[in-house]
């Protein structure tokens, strides 16, 4: 290993060392400027996290195969970003990198940042710290150049980035390569926590200089490795580089199996407290159980900086590893215990930097409270993590979710639906995030001088409460002003019944693998035909992109009918289901039931013409004939006591007057043994 008060020459393969006895004023001054906690081998930085053994195996083997130029996919790439949610382990990554490189004698630069840390945490030493790990490794001619600058301006290093890039790493580089200096030989610059640099402009300055030091120095194969949360400012630059063939992004993600490396992890050290711990001898021999294993391998969701807190709670020389282990799990009172302080102050800084966060709480709120502990307040929440049903309940303009969430990246991300490209799904990637907001003495913190109101899952906030409760008042207002049509007109109450039932719902618009899918009745089209879309098929509440959130609407209809309190003389009761069993009786059983819808809703507004159009006379007859079949198990199920329906039931045959596809021959015997079954329970 090279020593930080000589420099390096490299020929060919062989090192030279070359002692300088007296150092200049320049090279002090520089000195001087170094944030040395910065370096992977600083005292100060004693026993980092490094990846443990034989874990994270394939990440690192990529990174290494993109330095030494082994993969053909990013050997063109000289910048390389390391990216993933906060506690991911990127830190531990870094340094495992460092140190295997640096123990097999390549050349590594490294300077890791560390968040309200006096020298690591902001930009002011970053590129005194690089220049100065470069003038020990590249040949003497770039040190001779970079002191030249120093003692050329003494007050160098209070001159902004820019310019201490330009004379302290640029301009020195250019020397180098004009003086004909030339290797293959790989040379790594590591730059680890960049979202901890504490000016965000700054962040996006470093990113854009060593795209320049590249466009400098393009004959070296001087290569960056950057690590950090995908924040929005350092996500935007990289992302303005996308198509760039010099950069390569690598997504700390479920894709290299977490969670297993995080299982290996805790099955080690556990292992290791068993024997080594003072208090060993009280330890069970089956200690931990398996079930505790996996209750902390869940929740450390893919991130190793819970199973690690997790760890260095547990192996604390103060305290039984049983009783700390149980205190995790919430098996004994913490007491005056902190297990979880660094990771509360994690969240907690990420939390200070939201500009909004007073919204992004209600939000994450409603993503993650059960409908079952607002019970009725919360009906319409089953699409909860949807961004539509969020900026819907939060008065949002449609794509304000991203805005929202965009400071908050490495704990929520937001991704489409692999079934509908037009619906996104917000996700919280860390569940010990929740854990972090659902307990008051871990959260009640001071953030941009207001106190949060935390949202717990025993007892949500008042706000929120009265904030969901307004939000139903106006969904319900808003379809009591359609309910008198509805309920008055027999074509119109039958589309409402049978766009609201749930089990119908599920047996007709669940999509079929059979080759006779298509001629299955789609209710989504019948309903926006016969409906005009006023109720059914609303498009202003909230706005549907997909059959998902109709069927999430329709759900909060029903819901609301099924309720005497809420819907009052519009609820369904067992006599209006028997109404609409009646009607679809009739065109079940009707000779011509393209004509027993007699309402002009149906002759004259929208359906008639234009099916008959689209699908011919005999075929929309078939059609509405199967929809009454279908319809009628659940509606015979549900229906009260009507003469006219028994009379009816007695007297109808149905299932010979169209011709029925093969594949229907069972709805229609379970339609005839539904009416059996209705009329012998009218009847008993």
């Amino acid at each position: 290993m090279l020593a930080f008060n000589q420099a390096a020459f490299i020929a060919g393969g062989s090192f030279t060392q070359i002692n300088h006895n007296v150092e200049s004023a320049g090279f002090k001054l520089l000195q001087q400027s170094v944030a040395d906690g910065a370096f992977h081998n600083s005292s100060e930085r004693f026993d980092p996290p490094k990846c443990y053994e034989k874990t994270r195996i394939a990440v690192l083997q990529r990174i290494l195969d993109w330095v030494f130029r082994k993969d053909k996919d990013t050997r063109d790439a000289f910048i390389m970003w390391l990216y993933g949610p906060a506690g991911a382990g990127k830190s531990a990554i870094m340094q495992t990198i460092a140190e295997q490189l640096d123990t097999s004698h390549h050349l590594v630069v490294s300077f890791f940042f560390a968040r309200n840390h006096p020298t690591r945490g902001h930009a002011d030493w970053l590129i005194a710290t690089i220049a100065y790990q470069l003038a020990l490794i590249l040949p003497p001619e770039f040190r001779q150049n970079l002191v030249r600058a120093v003692e050329h301006d003494p007050l160098m290093f209070s001159k902004t980035i820019d310019v201490q890039f330009a004379e302290l790493i640029a301009k020195p580089l250019e020397h180098l390569i004009m003086s004909g200096f030339s290797t293959n030989y790989p040379y790594l610059i590591i730059i680890d926590g960049l979202d901890e640099c504490k000016n965000t402009q700054i962040q996006s300055k470093i990113i854009d200089l060593a795209f320049k030091i590249h466009h400098t120095a393009q004959h070296l194969p001087l290569l960056f490795l950057v690590a950090s949360r995908p924040e929005l400012e350092i996500s935007s630059s990289f992302e303005l580089r996308y198509s760039s063939p010099v950069l390569c992004r690598l997504a700390l993600d479920d894709g290299y199996r977490p969670n297993e490396d995080i299982r290996c992890y805790l099955d080690a050290e556990f292992e290791q407290v068993k024997k080594t711990h003072r208090f060993r001898s009280t330890i069970p021999e089956n200690w931990p159980p398996p079930d505790a294993v996996n209750i902390v391998v869940e929740k450390s969701s893919g991130q190793f900086i819970y199973a690690a807190t997790v760890v260095k709670y547990v192996t604390s020389i103060r305290s039984r590893p049983t009783d700390c282990l149980e205190k995790i799990l919430g098996l004994r009172p913490l007491g005056k215990d902190t297990p979880f302080a660094e990771l509360d102050s994690l969240y907690t800084h990420i939390l200070s930097g939201v500009e909004d966060l007073e919204t992004v709480l209600l939000a994450i709120s409603i993503v993650a409270l059960q409908p079952s502990e607002f019970h009725d307040v919360v009906h319409f929440f089953d699409n909860a993590r949807a961004t539509w049903h969020i900026e819907t309940l939060l008065s949002l303009e449609y794509g304000s979710a991203h805005i929202l969430f965009q400071d908050l990246k490495s704990l929520i991300s937001i991704t489409g639906r692999s079934y509908s490209e037009h619906v996104e799904d917000i996700h919280i990637l860390h569940s010990s995030f929740l854990d972090f907001l659902f307990d008051k003495s871990r959260c009640l913190t001071v953030l941009k001088g207001g106190t949060i109101a935390v949202i717990t899952r025993m007892w949500p906030s008042p706000e929120v409460v009265q904030f969901t409760q307004d939000q139903m008042n106006a969904f319900e207002s808003y379809i009591m002003t359609h309910l008198s049509e509805y309920f008055s007109n027999p074509d119109l109450f039958f589309i409402l019944i049978m766009n609201v039932a749930p089990a119908y719902l599920t047996r007709v618009l669940t999509p079929s693998k059979s080759s006779h899918n298509h001629s299955r009745i789609s209710l989504s089209h019948t309903a926006t035909r016969m409906d005009n879309e006023r109720l059914v098929m609303d498009r202003d509440w909230p706005i549907f992109d997909d059959n998902d959130a109709q069927l999430i609407y329709r759900r909060a209809i029903f819901q609301f009918l099924s309720d005497p309190e809420r819907a009052g003389q519009y609820t369904l009761t067992g006599t209006k289901y028997a109404e609409s069993a009646y009607y679809a009786l009739i065109l079940a059983a009707g000779r011509e039931p393209h004509k027993i819808f007699h309402g002009k809703i149906f002759l004259n507004t929208v359906p008639y013409t234009l099916w008959t159009s689209e699908f011919g006379k005999n075929h929309i007859a078939a059609r509405l004939v199967q929809t009454a079949t279908l319809a009628l198990p659940y509606l015979l199920e549900k229906s009260g006591r009507s003469e006219q329906l028994i009379d009816l039931g007695r007297k109808a045959t149905f299932g010979t007057n169209v011709d029925f596809a093969p594949e229907y021959s069972r709805e229609v015997r379970a339609a005839r043994k539904a009416i059996k079954k209705y009329l012998g329970r009218m009847e008993g």
